[in-house]
């Protein structure tokens, strides 16, 4: 299975991100293991675009590269609870 993952842009609100480069690296990396894991949620089985997602709150990491894993987790996560959403409606 490829995986293509395009991040366009990422909002940061009140987060000071010490090494931008190394967070959207750690960010891509965490949330590509957790797709090819196959933890890929239906909505994007078919292929397509997300066009935004809404992750809430991440807990402050002491650096970059843990706060860029941490996104990826909550990226997925909050894919995962779309993905159930839909079908309840």
């Amino acid at each position: 299975m490829n995986i293509n993952l395009h991040i366009e842009r990422l909002v940061l609100e009140g987060v000071a991100a010490g090494r931008p480069g190394l967070l959207e690296a750690a960010l891509a990396t965490e949330l590509t293991r957790l797709l090819r894991g196959g933890h890929l949620p239906s909505l994007l089985r078919q292929g397509g675009a997300v066009p935004g997602v809404r992750v809430g709150r991440v807990t402050s990491a002491v650096d970059s590269a843990t706060m860029g894993s941490e996104i990826g987790r909550a990226v997925h996560a909050s894919f995962l609870r779309d993905a159930v959403a839909t079908r309840a409606t």
